[in-house]
C-alpha cells in the first residue's frame, strides 16, 4: 500500500481525486446558488403584480388612517388567503409606517428604496432582492407598488412574498430535496469519473512503469533491453530518449571493455618490450663477468655494442611511453605560435640523416618556395614529424627511399611522409595507429620499432584539429600525412585531450 501511494500512479490518482472532489463541491455550490436564484426569479415574476392587486383592497382603507379597523380587516383577509405574505406600508423615503407582523419580528425601521425603484422600472431583470425588515441584512424577493397614503402623502405598499415562517419551512424542504438530488448526481458522477480516471491513469502510467523497469535493469547490468513505446507524444519522445541513452550506455560499456582489453594488451606489450632487451643485456653482462679474463677485444666490443643497442632501445621506449603519458595528462595544453614549417622540416631531415645513411636509405625532402608560416605547437609538431620519419625509416629496407614534402591544400599546410617499404595490408590500415601495434609486413632485420610512434603522432595531430591519414599499397610503400593551420584564426580551440583509441 505504501509503495502504491508513493508511486507516480498513486500520486497522480490521489491528486486527481482531490481536484475532482474540489470541482464537484464548486459545481454543487454553483448549482445550488443558481437554482435558488432561478426559483426566486420565477416566484417574483409570477407575483410581480401581486402588490398592485392587493393595493385595490388596502388603499381605500388607507384613506381612513393607518390604524383604522378597515385596514386591519383588509390585511386580515389577505393573510388568511396567503399566510406567507408580509405587508409593509412605506413612506416616500422608505421608512416603515405600518406593518402587519408581530412587533417582536421587526428588526429595522426602514428599507432601501433602490431595489423598489429597480422593480418598478420597465424591463426589470429578476430576481430583485429587497430588504427584509424582520432580518437585518437579509434579502428577499418582493412585490411593490406606489400608493397614496392620504395625509401622509405618497408612499409604497411593500410585500415580502415569502415571510419568515413560510421561508423557513420552504427553505428546509427545498434544501433537503436539492441537496439530496445534488448528492445523488454528484456521487454517481464522481464514481464514474473516478473509475474512468483510475483506469486511464493506469494505462497512461503503464509506459512509465516500463521505462522505470528498463532503467532498473541498467542498474543490474542489463544493457540490451529497450522500451517498446510508440507515439510522438511526450511519453513516446521520452521512451525514444531512453532507448537512445541505452544505446549510448551500451556503446560506452563496450568501448570500456575494448579499452580494458587494449590496456591489458598494452601492459603485456610493454612488459615484453622491456623484458626482451633487459634479458639480452643481462645475458651479455653475465657472459662478460664469467669470461672476463678470456674475452678477446673483438668479443668485448661485440658484447658492449649489443648492450648499447639494448639500452638505446629501452631509452627510446621509455621516452615514447613518457610522451604518451604527457599527452594523456588533461593539464597539458598545446602552445600555439607562428613558425616556418619548411625550416622545421629541413632541420628534422638533417637530424635523421645519420640514421638513414646507416641503414642505406635515401632521405629526401621537397619544400616549395614561399611557404606561409603555420600556427601550431612547434614542439608537438616536431615530435609528430620525427615519429613519422622514424617510423618510415624503421619500415623501409636497405636501398629504399623516404621522402618528406609540404604543400598548401584547402587553406592548410599538408605534410606528407612517403616511403618505399613493404607497405601495409588493407585490413591493418585501421590498426597501425593503435599503441604497440606492429605491422605483420615488417620482417627486415634492422627493424627496431616500438609500435608507439604513429599512436603519439595521431594524438598530436588531433590536438591541432586534424587527423593522421595513412595510405598504403602492400609491397609498394606507405604515405602518411597530416595538416596544420596557416592562420591564427583557424587554429583549433583546445578543450581537453581526446579519448585515446
Amino acid at each position: 500500500m505504501k509503495r502504491l501511494i508513493g508511486s507516480l500512479y498513486g500520486r497522480v490518482s490521489g491528486l486527481y481525486m482531490v481536484l475532482l472532489l474540489s470541482l464537484c463541491m464548486i459545481c454543487a455550490w454553483v448549482v445550488y446558488h443558481y437554482f435558488n436564484m432561478y426559483m426566486a426569479a420565477v416566484e417574483q415574476q409570477v407575483n410581480a403584480d401581486l402588490a398592485e392587486h392587493l393595493a385595490d383592497e388596502i388603499v381605500p382603507a388607507l384613506h381612513a388612517g393607518l390604524d383604522s379597523e378597515g385596514l386591519d380587516e383588509a390585511v386580515r383577509r389577505i393573510t388568511i388567503i396567503n399566510p406567507s405574505l408580509e405587508l409593509y406600508v412605506l413612506d416616500a423615503d422608505g421608512r416603515i409606517l405600518a406593518y402587519f407582523q408581530n412587533e417582536e419580528h421587526i428588526q429595522q425601521t426602514a428599507v432601501s428604496l433602490a431595489p423598489i425603484q429597480s422593480f418598478l422600472a420597465k424591463n426589470a431583470h429578476y430576481p430583485i432582492l429587497g430588504d427584509d425588515p424582520c432580518h437585518t441584512g437579509a434579502k428577499k424577493v418582493f412585490s411593490a407598488v406606489p400608493v397614496t397614503l392620504g395625509a401622509e402623502g405618497q408612499g409604497y405598499l411593500y410585500v415580502i412574498l415569502r415571510g419568515t415562517p413560510m421561508a423557513a419551512a420552504a427553505g428546509s424542504l427545498r434544501e433537503s430535496y436539492i441537496l439530496r438530488a445534488l448528492g445523488i448526481n454528484l456521487g454517481l458522477t464522481m464514481l464514474f469519473v473516478v473509475i474512468t480516471g483510475v483506469v486511464l491513469f493506469a494505462f497512461l502510467t503503464r509506459r512509465f512503469r516500463k521505462m522505470a523497469a528498463l532503467v532498473c535493469g541498467f542498474k543490474e547490468g542489463n544493457y540490451t533491453e529497450r522500451v517498446n513505446i510508440a507515439g510522438e507524444d511526450d511519453v513516446g519522445q521520452l521512451g525514444k530518449a531512453i532507448n537512445e541513452m541505452a544505446e549510448t550506455i551500451e556503446a560506452q560499456v563496450e568501448a570500456l571493455r575494448r579499452t580494458d582489453g587494449l590496456r591489458r594488451e598494452m601492459v603485456a606489450n610493454v612488459s615484453h618490450d622491456l623484458r626482451t632487451p633487459l634479458t639480452s643485456t643481462r645475458g651479455y653482462v653475465e657472459r662478460m663477468l664469467t669470461k672476463d679474463g678470456n674475452l678477446t677485444p673483438k668479443e668485448r666490443k661485440q658484447y658492449l655494442e649489443a648492450i648499447l643497442h639494448n639500452t638505446t632501445h629501452l631509452c627510446r621506449l621509455i621516452e615514447q611511453l613518457t610522451e604518451l603519458a604527457r599527452l594523456d595528462a588533461p593539464q597539458v595544453t598545446p602552445q600555439f605560435e607562428s613558425f616556418s614549417m619548411a625550416e622545421l622540416a629541413q632541420d628534422t631531415l638533417v637530424k635523421f640523416e645519420p640514421m638513414a645513411q646507416s641503414r642505406g636509405i635515401r632521405l629526401t625532402g621537397n619544400f616549395g618556395p614561399g611557404l606561409p608560416d603555420v600556427y601550431a605547437d612547434i614542439g608537438l609538431v616536431e615530435q609528430a614529424l620525427s615519429n613519422l620519419l622514424d617510423n618510415a625509416l624503421q619500415n623501409t629496407p636497405r636501398g629504399g627511399d623516404v621522402h618528406l614534402e609540404t604543400i598548401v591544400l584547402s587553406g592548410r599546410l599538408c605534410v606528407r611522409v612517403r616511403d618505399t617499404g613493404c607497405g601495409i595490408a588493407a585490413e591493418e590500415l585501421s590498426l597501425v595507429t593503435q599503441r604497440f601495434y606492429r605491422s605483420k609486413q615488417v620482417d627486415h632485420p634492422d627493424y627496431q620499432g616500438t609500435g608507439l610512434g604513429l599512436a603519439i603522432a595521431t594524438e598530436i595531430v588531433e590536438l591541432h584539429g586534424s587527423s593522421l591519414t595513412v595510405e598504403s599499397v602492400e609491397g609498394e610503400g606507405t604515405i602518411v600525412s597530416f595538416s596544420v593551420s596557416l592562420q591564427r584564426e583557424a587554429a583549433p580551440t583546445y578543450s581537453g585531450m581526446p579519448v585515446l583509441q
